[in-house]
């Protein structure tokens, strides 16, 4: 796999991987750290671009608008050999092609659990 890294600088941010070749990826709807359902299937994705702070992705599915702001999405990918598990924050949705790119924003363990204690009060 080749990797091309563009620099793009942002407010906040210092750099983003950019793929040549989008990394195949699945998503599953979350909501306070647990799959919305949990018999369902992950979502295919590819991630289209990443940096330390989240990552970009492209999929067919379409997230309702109404649940934007109250899902995070738990993403499974590999780089190299390594499997990765992540989770994030949608911060935008656009219409594309052939279906629809989300970017999130990553979420610490840490803030998940704070999540958690938030919903439990």
């Amino acid at each position: 796999m080749k990797v091309v890294c563009h620099l793009i600088f942002k407010r906040q941010e210092g750099f983003r991987f950019s793929f040549e070749q989008p990394v195949k990826a699945v998503f599953r709807l979350m909501q306070d750290g647990k799959p919305i359902d949990p018999q369902a299937a992950y979502i295919p994705a590819e991630i289209l671009n990443i940096s330390p702070k989240g990552m970009e992705i492209a999929t067919a599915f379409e997230i309702d608008e109404a649940v934007l702001n109250d899902v995070q999405l738990s993403v499974i990918y590999c780089l190299d050999t390594v499997e990765i598990h992540s989770c994030g924050e949608i911060t935008w949705k656009r219409h594309a092609r052939k279906g629809f790119t989300y970017h999130t924003g990553f979420i610490s363990m840490s803030k998940q659990q704070q999540r958690k204690r938030l919903f439990r009060s």
